[in-house]
């Protein structure tokens, strides 16, 4: 696999991370605060909030930007690595 055959795979992966993390935290915050049913609706109106897409944006934009900068194969190791043990820190309010 080429550098940026690598670098495209990584991409797509931070990109679906960040997207359950995303969907994850409103499902829980809509179960804890409502726990009733049509929670389904207030899920996809969160999930549509442009704040709540920022601020979890923020917490992942620096690893797109290490990934997107690797020029080496250590370095996109280094990032697969990085990404795979790190925790993810943070929620979104």
């Amino acid at each position: 696999m080429s550098d940026d055959q690598a670098r495209d795979l990584l991409l797509k992966l931070a990109r679906a991370l960040e997207h359950f993390f995303l969907e994850s935290n409103v499902r829980q915050l809509a179960l804890e605060t409502h726990g009733r049913p049509g929670w389904k609706k207030l899920e996809q109106q969160m999930l549509a909030d442009e704040k709540m897409k920022a601020q979890v944006r923020s917490i992942f934009q620096p690893l797109y930007e290490n990934i997107e900068h690797a020029t080496e194969d250590q370095a996109i190791s280094d990032a697969i690595e990085k990404l795979l043990r790190t925790p993810v820190k943070g929620k979104p309010n």
